[in-house]
């Protein structure tokens, strides 16, 4: 019976060193992601800052051509020139999309892939919405989504594009996440379940909506899809719930 109690404490240290060690790694991944994303934030606004130069560098020949075609009176050729410069990628491209650091160095990496894919990516995150979600919710929540809305939209041959709106939704403490994307195919099969995505590593296919539905889980949320056939658009709703808002809890 001392053998058997001794190998049982044993094994429970054993299991609560192994408890800990993981828990201890799970962080330092967390705090690479962290770094990771931050570095990729200033990255991209140094860059868009460097760009920005060049095009106020620019601007002056810019104006110049511009009152050539006046005094022809080309109007047609100054709106083309006009579209050109204003559709510039150093004027579309923001590397400040939301007042959530976190979220914002995440969203600009898919803007980022986004804008190199030629994807119309519109954004509409309004402020302090989603500060109540932990960095690593965010990621999995978010980074998800975008994963799978980018495969779909980049199958389209014509004008894909990405919309995410986040919002809370007024007088209440649910805050309301929907994402539109180009979608050429029903990903919806007959029983109502996503199809698989076609990612490059097949051990996991299927965890990122399990991962999304996780998430909203934790948030006393919602989730729901449909797909738009005219449109050939699939949208994607999540409501998650504010734990911290206690004003609205009953």
């Amino acid at each position: 019976m001392i053998f058997i109690l001794f190998i049982n404490i044993l094994v429970f240290s054993l299991y609560e060193h192994i408890k800990q060690k993981n828990a201890q790694i799970a962080e330092l991944k967390l705090q690479s992601q962290r770094d990771a994303d931050s570095a990729e934030y200033y990255r991209t606004l140094s860059e868009q800052d460097e760009q920005q130069k060049i095009l106020i560098h620019d601007i002056k020949k810019h104006l110049n051509a511009i009152a050539d075609l006046n005094e022809h009176h080309e109007t047609d050729k100054i709106a083309a020139y006009l579209t050109l410069v204003l559709g510039s990628p150093e004027l579309q491209h923001s590397v400040r999309v939301c007042d959530n650091d976190l979220l914002n160095s995440l969203i600009c990496r898919y803007q980022k892939i986004c804008l190199m894919k030629k994807i119309a990516f519109h954004i509409d995150i309004r402020s302090k919405c989603i500060d109540f979600v932990s960095y690593d919710d965010l990621s999995i929540l978010f980074g998800n989504l975008m994963d799978n809305a980018v495969e779909s939209a980049e199958k389209m041959a014509v004008d894909p594009f990405i919309e995410l709106s986040v919002f809370r939704r007024e007088n209440t403490n649910m805050t309301i996440i929907t994402l539109i994307d180009s979608c050429r195919v029903n990903p919806i099969d007959k029983d109502g379940n996503l199809v698989r995505t076609k990612k490059p590593n097949p051990q996991f296919h299927g965890f990122g909506v399990k991962s999304i539905a996780n998430v909203v889980k934790r948030y006393d949320g919602e989730m729901t899809f449909y797909y738009d056939d005219p449109s050939k658009t699939f949208h994607m709703i999540m409501m998650l719930r504010n734990p911290d808002d206690y004003i609205y809890r009953h």
